[in-house]
């Protein structure tokens, strides 16, 4: 009987540290400008398509001009002229430090600087910044956010992005 009564403070400490795991996933997925100008840098160096998603309507493009498409096809182009992948012309951010200046109700500005590293593979690039090989290249840049239909989206000119099609 006394077995039982040890055990119970034990599986309420875990139902409490279960609880309060849940409770701490919950409010990370919660997306703040901060996390949504750091999704669209990784994306935007990645060359990933799905940067599109965090673009407010007015440079989202419609059926006429898509900005992403154009500037992915404009580094498909850039890589084709010099002779290689597109992976050649990805870049993996590291080091970034976002700063919120301004953050109202619907509109925020958010101050990044990071140091971006070629990334043909990902593994490569972490293996390269461990070895110390290769470039690194500093990035800064300050993202307008809005506020659209309840979730935080990149407005503005993100990286010359409008100058790029």
């Amino acid at each position: 009987m006394e077995k039982r009564a040890s055990i119970a403070p034990f599986v309420l400490v875990l139902v409490l540290a279960a609880g309060l795991q849940a409770a701490l996933v919950a409010a990370d997925t919660i997306a703040t400008p901060v996390k949504v100008a750091k999704s669209f840098a990784k994306a935007y160096f990645l060359l990933d398509p799905d940067m599109q998603n965090l673009l407010c309507s007015d440079l989202a493009g419609n059926e006429d001009t898509d900005m992403v498409d154009d500037y992915i096809y404009s580094k498909v182009t850039e890589a084709r002229q010099r002779g290689l992948s597109l992976g050649y012309l990805r870049r993996m951010l590291y080091d970034i430090h976002l700063e919120t200046i301004e953050e109202g109700e619907n509109e925020a500005t958010i101050h990044m600087t990071a140091t971006a590293r070629v990334c043909i593979n990902p593994v490569f690039a972490t293996v390269a910044r461990i070895f110390l090989i290769g470039d690194e290249y500093p990035v800064e840049a300050t993202f307008q956010l809005v506020k659209e239909d309840g979730k935080w989206r990149v407005c503005g000119n993100p990286f010359g992005l409008n100058s790029a099609s």
